[in-house]
């Protein structure tokens, strides 16, 4: 290694001989015993792709580090331009590490390893069609003069701006190190279309040639891996069977069945099965085309490229994108759903970080296995345990063998699904995960799949495994996400019955072939009941799954499964919630609301739950963290988890309180202190009822329904009537009014409803203020608007009141709505429901509706920026770095919270000075006698030391962000990011409630 390659990562900060904070790791310190093992483990992996150093994201409290930047040592130009398309093509397909740094004699270069390679036709240089690979820098800064490392390189790509996550939200990431741009989103979409070529040519089945295409890409996979040093363990195996490569196997007719036949042998497994009419069928088909795809060569006859092949290097793509690619061809379930990577190991590090799972023995079970990735993180962390303790005790860090691996999985790792498709694809990863784990000699020469995955994985409805008590209480840990599943309402018991009496949930009819097959979600008699007696909403079966799996725990045993979060926290029943949480201890509640599409591409709000099988202790709060949306989560880098998205809810609010959930995804706090108060007022809806007025969605027109009939209503044909579009915030727009020309209707509503004096209500929250509009005619609207009509009644007045009051109160109403509706910010966006206009308060006495200072700032912010989370993302104006205007507003308010208790004598906290401190903001508030406006002053000093007090590492792709403060005698400090979020004014409150706290246990 060079000493000015040291030298030059030191003018960006990245110091590999800083021992005390050890973010920056060369790879020949691999063996360092002082290094965290998950460190060690990282270096072991960065060897593979000849890095130089690693940059780490590091944490304290034992936490584990997670890898982000690949860095490479080119003073001497050993990496000349095909190496380093050849590392970038590596990092790209191994699809975890977002960036690489090239550091040479006069350049630093940065290269996004999210971007695939470019691809050249050296057709005009050699005559020959081939295709050959490029890349290039996104930036490249110049090292002499230093000055320039210090005004770009380091402003730019400063180690302190990863450090605290502020570069994947900067200008500098905009537009790059997209997720949509990984090799897995490339590869999918390029085997698609492959597929798609293919099955138009082939006269396989679509069934045959996606197996076939699954396993191609396997024996591909196993191919690359199958060389060591010079020791070519796969090309010898193919010469066996007298070809040179596995394409070579396809080009010649008919022997690809032998191929398989000699894997089935030599592995001793389940995964190269094939029945005899798969057989027959590959045995007379021509694969030639197969083997031009999977060489990445052109089809001589058209020209044409299947696919860009040498994009992507087979020897690196993670074992998880192969199992996807299996999903993605095979699983056809309509409930199956592929869990993101990132998300499954968050969930499993948290639940194998306590310490009662420290152990090296975790019996796992998944309960609706599908793809099995749940299983390959337990069983790839349960492998890494082993390794760390061979290497405590030895020093030395070796692979597992075979049989070791193989006895890992057999003495935990469970799985079980209703689908035989589902169990062969956890067993298809499963190998996979365990070829990844050993060397390429191993793999060829010394492993043989035995009998483990017979008897470890079932092909069973879950509801009759959980029905054999030979099951119960056997696992120390149950994850997974099953099925979600809403089953019909208003269905006797019989719909849970087939002709043999077995219960089951619904049909679901697929074609296969030319073929109706009937599929069915089978669950017991029990769960039938309870779900008559509306103990599950909307008879989700997720929650039956939820129900019934602490039957398999051992005592203390966890569960941790994702449930669709609107039936479980948002609904409007507790009946599930009351059966459920009193049985057990509920500890922790994930919610993922805010990244729906970002986690599942679907409009499904999720959370994930964390369930001890122990006595159920009322004193013991459970912890509700809501995850929001940044651009780290949105290009699934890792989980950035804020302070202030921890909410402690007491046991009996989470079985009773409807609002408690809501409130916590827009802040927590006194926001729901608030909307207890105004919950305890009377409701529009009761005070209507009282009036006697008319309240109703407007007509919706029959399309033609063979299960209605059309109904006739002379007072809306042929008369003018408003469209939901005229509606505005501003008003009415007179030139959309128009005649209805239909005829029949679904439901015409009566004619009173359209009679003045009238009230509309746009269903829709509006951006400023909700939609309404007072009429004095006669006016008919369609069913997204609800009107309000008091042509019954006598009382105009009274009407006419509740229409100002109702725009008086508008923006309070919105965001009463924003912090109690169980659909809008939840599965909806900005429509609302009538039942959310209609539980709004209207109290007597209106003085209930005025707001104190801390009400009105947390309706105020909800409205501003809150709201904004679910529909604007990472794009959210939360997201943006606090202005100067912010921190001062900030500091008002924190400051006058502070001066409610100590304020007197003259003297009172005020903001003094704010620093700007790298990634950071510093605020400092004195008490004493404030002379003039808050002072800005930029600090210099490397700001690491207060970086690692607040962050934390919350497992491998979560982070935790603290706040830091300092109390010095009359002052008081804030530390925080400068992202607004930390700096709101409904943040002040909480900060001073802290500090209020804190002083109160100091004394004062």
């Amino acid at each position: 290694m060079h000493d000015l390659f040291i030298q030059n990562l030191k003018l960006m900060d990245f110091d590999p001989t800083d021992k005390e904070f050890r973010s920056v790791v060369l790879v020949s310190e691999k063996n360092d015993p002082t290094l965290n093992f998950t460190q060690i483990i990282a270096l072991e992996e960065a060897e593979k792709f000849k890095a130089t150093a690693v940059y780490f994201r590091l944490f304290q409290d034992d936490r584990s580090p997670i890898p982000q930047i690949y860095i490479y040592d080119n003073i001497r130009n050993d990496l000349d331009d095909k190496k380093k398309a050849e590392i970038h093509r590596d990092l790209w397909s191994y699809c975890r590490i977002p960036m690489f740094i090239v550091i040479e004699k006069t350049d630093i270069k940065i290269y996004d390893a999210r971007q695939p390679v470019k691809l050249f036709d050296t057709r005009q240089e050699t005559g020959l069609f081939s295709k050959e690979i490029s890349t290039n820098p996104i930036e490249t800064k110049p090292i002499v003069p230093p000055i320039n490392i210090a005004s770009n390189a380091i402003k730019l790509y400063s180690r302190k701006l990863f450090d605290s996550g502020v570069f994947w939200e900067s200008d500098q990431a905009k537009g790059r190190f997209l997720e949509s741009k990984s090799a897995y989103n490339d590869l999918i979409s390029g085997l698609k279309k492959v597929r798609k070529d293919f099955l138009t040519k082939t006269k396989l089945s679509p069934k045959i040639a996606n197996k076939l295409l699954v396993f191609s890409i396997l024996i591909k996979y196993l191919e690359e891996r199958g060389n060591e040093n010079k020791s070519l363990f796969a090309h010898d195996f193919f010469q066996k069977l007298g070809a040179e490569n596995f394409c070579d196997v396809l080009r010649q007719k008919g022997k690809i069945i032998p191929l398989f036949a000699e894997l089935s042998r030599h592995f001793n497994g389940r995964i190269f099965e094939w029945t005899d009419e798969e057989r027959k069928a590959i045995e007379d088909e021509d694969l030639t085309q197969l083997a031009y795809f999977l060489d990445g060569d052109s089809n001589l006859e058209t020209g044409q490229l299947f696919l860009d092949w040498r994009k992507y290097s087979f020897n690196h793509l993670p074992v998880e994108l192969i199992s996807s690619v299996y999903e993605e061809f095979l699983n056809e379930r309509d409930d199956a759903v592929y869990t993101p990577e990132f998300l499954v190991n968050t969930l499993v590090d948290e639940s194998m970080r306590l310490k009662e799972f420290k152990n090296l023995s975790v019996k796992t079970i998944d309960v609706s296995c599908g793809s099995g990735i749940f299983l390959v993180s337990v069983f790839k962390q349960l492998a890494q345990r082993h390794r760390y303790a061979e290497f405590k005790k030895t020093g030395e860090l070796r692979t597992l063998k075979s049989n070791e691996l193989l006895k890992i999985i057999k003495d935990n790792i469970f799985g079980v699904d209703i689908e035989e498709e589902a169990v062969r694809l956890a067993v298809f990863s499963l190998c996979l995960a365990l070829c990844d784990e050993l060397s390429p000699k191993e793999i060829w020469t010394e492993l043989q799949f035995n009998d483990t995955f017979d008897t470890n994985f079932t092909t069973q409805n879950f509801f009759d495994y959980v029905r054999n008590e030979s099951n119960f209480e056997k696992f120390d840990l149950v994850i997974g996400n099953p099925p979600f599943i809403s089953l019909s309402k208003g269905k006797n018991s019989n719909y849970f019955k087939d002709e043999n009496g077995n219960y089951f949930g619904e049909y679901r009819e697929k074609n296969f072939e030319g073929k109706t097959e009937k599929k069915r979600m089978y669950v017991n008699e029990d769960i039938v009941l309870k779900s008559k007696q509306q103990i599950f909403p909307d008879n989700q079966t997720a929650l039956m799954f939820l129900e019934q799996a602490p039957l398999l725990l051992k005592e203390n045993g966890l569960l941790c499964l994702i449930m669709p979060a609107a039936p479980l926290l948002y609904n409007n029943s507790f009946e599930f919630r009351k059966h459920f949480f009193p049985k057990h201890q509920v500890y922790q509640i994930f919610d993922f609301t805010n990244l729906d599409e970002v986690l599942f591409e679907a409009n499904v709000p999720t959370a994930a739950i964390f369930v001890r099988k122990q006595k159920h202790q009322e004193d013991k709060p459970l912890t509700h963290i809501t995850i929001r949306r940044t651009r780290s989560v949105e290009d699934r880098i890792f989980f950035e988890i804020d302070k202030y998205d921890f909410h402690n809810v007491r046991q009996q609010s989470a079985l009773s309180d409807k609002h408690v959930w809501k409130c916590n995804l827009l802040g927590g706090g006194r926001l729901h202190d608030l909307i207890s108060r105004l919950s305890e007022n009377q409701t529009v809806k009761n005070f209507i009822n009282e009036q006697g007025w008319y309240v109703s969605e407007g007509y919706i027109v029959y399309r033609g329904n063979e299960n209605r009939k059309g109904i006739p209503a002379t007072y809306i044909t042929g008369k003018k009537y408003l469209p939901a579009s005229a509606l505005k915030e501003d008003g009415i727009d007179e030139e959309q009014i128009t005649t209805e020309n239909a005829v029949l209707f679904e439901h015409p509503r009566e004619e009173e409803l359209y009679k003045p004096p009238l009230m509309l209500i746009k269903e829709n929250i509006g951006k400023k203020k909700i939609p309404i509009h007072l009429s004095n005619e006669y006016l008919p609207f369609k069913s997204t608007i609800i009107g309000i009509s008091a042509s019954k009644a006598g009382d105009k007045s009274a009407f006419l009141n509740f229409y100002n009051d109702f725009k008086k109160y508008n923006s309070l109403l919105r965001a009463y709505i924003s912090a109690t509706s169980n659909q809008y910010l939840v599965t909806r966006g900005t429509l609302l429901y009538k039942q959310d206009l209609m539980n709004l308060p209207y109290p007597k006495d209106k003085e209930e509706m005025k707001l104190s200072f801390v009400e009105q700032i947390l309706c105020d912010d909800v409205l501003e920026y809150y709201i904004q989370i679910k529909a604007k993302s990472s794009k959210a104006k939360m997201n943006d770095s606090a202005k100067a205007k912010n921190l001062k507003d900030f500091g008002e308010v924190f400051s006058k919270r502070l001066n409610s208790v100590y304020g007197k004598s003259g003297k009172y906290f005020y903001l003094k000075k704010i620093y700007d401190w790298g990634a950071f903001f510093m605020t400092e508030f004195n008490y004493g006698v404030n002379a003039s406006d808050a002072e800005f002053e930029k600090i210099y000093e490397p700001s690491e030391s207060v970086k690692s007090l607040i962050e934390t590492e919350y497992g491998r792709n979560a982070f935790l962000i603290k706040t830091l403060k300092l109390y010095e005698r009359n002052k008081i400090y804030l530390i925080k990011p400068k992202a607004l979020r930390y700096w709101l004014r409904s943040i002040a409150i909480k900060d001073a409630d802290e500090a209020f706290s804190d002083s109160i246990k100091a004394g004062y």
